[in-house]
């Protein structure tokens, strides 16, 4: 025999105003919290990323997750009773989490990059300054080249320290360099010639912000 559905609806509870605007209130103070909460959470993680302990603040959002419902509560905020409430709760606390987390490590809160190191340039004439030509770090140099050969480095702040070394033929040397005017000068000791390269590994530093650049100089 079918269902009587005029029954269900005669037999179904009343619908409690009072009750659902009271639940409705709760769960918006629930997202709202949630929301703080997360926000906090992602500024405590860019530091300790910035430390190095990127762990820590995946373990601290984890724990977060399982103890959200027993902070609310004594917050006094009543935790969603619907399942997909709860749902959308925790799915709130990752992304707001995540993206604030993304956006204060970048510029201008944060940077988590190092220095850029520029092509090497070598000097044809005097105060004249040429790129040399290559991809993938290896690059071209004429055989009657000076030895003098500078590479531009750029940060959102100043530069406090940066090192040169060469590799020629299995001879490794550091290499006297300065900065000037957002780039790094040397001279190398050396000159490629076939089937013997000069290798140079360029290292910049900032603070704890540090990038270095192997550079593979062979003959033209």
């Amino acid at each position: 025999m079918p269902k009587d559905k005029t029954t269900d609806l005669l037999n179904a509870e009343p619908f409690e105003e009072k009750e659902f605007l009271t639940y409705e209130k709760d769960r918006a103070k629930a997202v709202i919290t949630v929301f703080i909460m997360a926000f906090l959470l992602a500024i405590a993680s860019t530091y300790l990323y910035l430390q190095g302990l990127w762990y820590m603040a995946v373990l601290l959002f984890f724990i977060l997750v399982l103890f959200l419902k027993y902070v609310l509560s004594y917050l006094k905020i009543p935790f969603p009773k619907r399942g997909w409430h709860k749902f959308l709760l925790f799915a709130q606390l990752f992304f707001t989490w995540l993206i604030f987390w993304i956006v204060f490590l970048n510029p201008p809160f944060a940077v988590v990059s190092g220095p850029q190191i520029g092509p090497p340039q070598y000097e044809p004439s005097a105060n004249v300054w040429q790129t040399l030509s290559g991809t993938g770090g290896v690059y071209d140099i004429p055989y009657n080249a000076s030895h003098s050969i500078r590479v531009s480095v750029s940060f959102v702040s100043g530069i406090t320290s940066y090192t040169v070394s060469q590799l020629y033929k299995g001879t490794l040397t550091d290499l006297t360099s300065n900065l000037f005017s957002g780039s790094i000068y040397f001279n190398t000791t050396a000159s490629p010639f076939a089937g013997y390269p000069v290798y140079l590994t360029i290292t910049a530093s900032s603070g704890t912000h540090s990038s270095t650049d192997n550079i593979e100089l062979d003959l033209a």
